[in-house]
């Protein structure tokens, strides 16, 4: 393409991105304007205009203009896609051995399945799934979990930080959606508790016919990535013990990937 056919403030919005991402403490509108060559009131509309989409954020005191998280979500996003694309060939491999421990025939109202879920736009979102049904069948649900019952939310509630929790819990409050299913938070803090101290998700609030768990997948600076799910309405006799200790081992190889 020519370059008098290129979009020119196009071009000029992505000059401004990487001039304040050469800078840590940030630049002055005037600074920018020096640089790029820009009159004021351009240079004034484009970082206005990256500041609606977080590309470029504003201090005061004094007024400066810096990299914005847009940036860095977009670097986690593209690295999130080619850590969900490694650990579907893992996720093959383990159901794999899942089914290994179940009957070689289910019924028709039996179920199982593995998933891989990350947390995405504050929301814990299902992202692979793999089941006894569809065998071979790789699913991309991009399903949002229920906070309080799933165990995959709760794993991450587990072995998220505090400030993680709080956040999350913003957005589904535990008198609403919590109260009804574990009855006082006092309850679900120690279920949590005993989480963190076996490295895995177990929840008591399901049937006996019904096993569901997870367990999280770190990377090697030990920062929660991901969590690992399974869930089993099978009318047989799971060990979940073996069950887990093939989930966490999964778990292990996805992390090193990271």
């Amino acid at each position: 393409m020519p370059h008098n056919e290129l979009i020119q403030s196009l071009l000029r919005a992505v000059d401004v991105i990487e001039l304040v991402a050469q800078s840590e403490r940030g630049l002055s509108l005037g600074e920018v304007c020096n640089s790029l060559g820009l009159k004021q009131p351009t240079a004034h509309n484009l970082i206005r205009t990256l500041i609606a989409r977080d590309f470029v954020e504003k201090t005061t005191s004094p007024v400066r203009y810096r990299l914005g998280t847009a940036v860095t979500r977009l670097a986690e996003e593209r690295h999130g896609h080619a850590l969900v694309r490694q650990a579907s060939v893992i996720m093959n491999d383990v159901f794999d051995r899942v089914k290994g421990l179940l009957p070689a025939k289910i019924g028709a109202q039996d179920e199982a399945s593995l998933s891989f879920s990350q947390h995405l736009g504050g929301e814990v979102m299902m992202l692979l799934r793999m089941r006894m049904q569809r065998p071979g069948v790789l699913e991309r649900p991009k399903r949002t979990m229920t906070a309080y019952q799933s165990a995959t939310p709760l794993c991450f509630q587990a072995f998220w930080s505090r400030e993680e929790v709080e956040e999350y819990r913003t957005r589904h409050p535990f008198l609403d959606q919590g109260a009804p299913i574990w009855k006082t938070q006092e309850k679900l803090e120690a279920f949590l508790q005993r989480a963190r101290d076996v490295g895995y998700v177990l929840p008591p609030i399901f049937p006996e016919d019904q096993l569901r768990a997870a367990v999280p997948v770190f990377d090697e600076g030990h920062r929660l990535i991901g969590v690992l799910g399974v869930g089993l309405w099978v009318k047989a006799n799971i060990e979940p013990k073996k069950l887990i200790h093939e989930m966490l081992e999964a778990s292990k190889q996805i992390g090193g990937l990271a």
